[in-house]
């Protein structure tokens, strides 16, 4: 009798010790998998990042689009705006800037002010303000360069 529960103390302590082996195997394996999960796509956020961060909008042309208007807008060179803004009453003082995949313009002299974010190589998001009224807005990329008159239209 004593033999038997000997043997059974070492028999559950051996499978006591496999057991806590393969759960810290388990346990280490999960650990690493978690990590490559969460590494990976951030490594890849930050090169995709860094990719708009070079691109300059020079020369692009996008559809500009909020609740209310769509018009086409071409970021020029020296950071002046060319669009076909239908309210806009003195296109000659209107300007843009661009820090990284930051973007900022304006119409009228910088009474309407747009600030917005690069969220791929073909849309901007963004917000607006004049001494009125504030309201959302994206703008997708038509195309790289154009020689022709931007277009406008109301929703």
């Amino acid at each position: 009798m004593i033999n038997y529960r000997r043997r059974t103390l070492r028999l559950t302590r051996l499978i006591t010790e496999t057991m806590s082996l393969n759960n810290i195997r388990i346990a280490t394996f999960s650990f690493f998998f978690s990590l490559l999960i969460f590494i990976v796509p951030s490594t890849q956020a930050q090169s995709t990042a860094q990719a708009f961060d070079d691109t300059s909008l020079v020369g692009s042309v996008w559809r500009y689009e909020d609740d209310d208007l769509m018009y086409e807008i071409e970021f020029t060179e020296g950071g002046v705006l060319v669009s076909s803004h239908p309210h806009d009453i003195t296109p000659g003082n209107d300007s843009w800037k661009q820090q990284k995949q930051f973007i900022t313009f304006s119409y009228n002299n910088e009474f309407s002010v747009y600030e917005g974010k690069m969220v791929s190589e073909d849309l901007i998001i963004g917000k607006a303000s004049n001494r009125s009224f504030s309201w959302e807005w994206k703008a997708y990329r038509i195309s790289e360069k154009k020689n022709t008159q931007v277009l406008a239209s109301n929703f």
